[in-house]
């Protein structure tokens, strides 16, 4: 696993190197999430709902896919949410939104990891521990929502993109989405086949949910795998069904 990490890292250092608003982004210490770019680049959303935002990854990555879409992105942690910020800084179509995108409204405790974007709602699981040598180093109060106090669903046009990295806490992000699921035309997630967090549910309840909501699975990416062949992980792009 720490292998397949570092190479990951040298391929995406190399590609952002090569675009001038990744290289802008390296100077705050963020890489663009360029490895979900090839399940994703064939897709054309307006609206693109990135939950899970942690430094602005997966935004910049957008930006550079969509130039005219709208950006809304979710982050609950202080830290990572400025820094997100700095990175989208003067992008008049991005907007962030400082909470965790969950089924209730309130607070929460947020267990924050060493490499914060292992940070999760829920206990780090020993799994996680193992395979990737996470700690949590904090645990503080963050602030919960639904997503449709943050987005209406008549503000949704018709192609739009919800992706989904909450570590562990994808099911809660759907349920707490369920009124502007309608709205929605592909979801992307990263779900996991072994539980790297507490109580968490796996990839086969979540692909389960989303088909009683007119969802069907139509790509799977970035495979994680431990030893010879272990799944973990992946990436998972989903397409509402015509018929739904």
């Amino acid at each position: 696993m720490t292998f397949d990490l570092f190479a990951l890292r040298v391929r995406k250092l190399s590609h952002a190197l090569r675009v001038p608003r990744f290289r802008h982004a390296l100077r705050l210490g963020v890489l663009a999430a360029v490895e979900q770019a090839s399940g994703l680049r064939h897709l054309k959303p307006d609206l693109v709902l990135d939950v899970g935002a942690n430094r602005g990854q997966f935004a910049l990555l957008a930006r550079h896919l969509w130039p005219r879409a709208r950006i809304a992105s979710f982050e609950p942690l202080p830290g990572a949410g400025a820094i997100c910020r700095s990175v989208m800084a003067g992008d008049e179509a991005f907007t962030l939104f400082e909470v965790a995108v969950a089924s209730t409204t309130g607070t929460s405790g947020m267990n924050v990891t060493s490499e914060d974007d292992s940070s999760s709602l829920l206990p780090l699981g020993q799994e996680h521990q193992r395979l990737y040598g996470s700690k949590v180093s904090a645990r503080i109060e963050v602030r919960t929502g639904r997503i449709v106090e943050f987005i209406a669903p008549s503000s949704c046009p018709k192609s739009c993109l919800m992706k989904i990295d909450t570590q562990g806490f994808e099911l809660e992000v759907l349920k707490g989405s369920e009124e502007l699921l309608p709205s929605i035309s592909h979801i992307y997630a990263e779900l996991s086949f072994v539980e790297l967090y507490a109580g968490q549910p796996l990839a086969s309840e979540v692909i389960s949910y989303l088909h009683t909501k007119g969802y069907g699975l139509t790509g799977v990416f970035n495979v994680a795998v431990e030893g010879v062949g272990r799944p973990v992980q992946a990436d998972m792009l989903f397409v509402r069904r015509v018929d739904a």
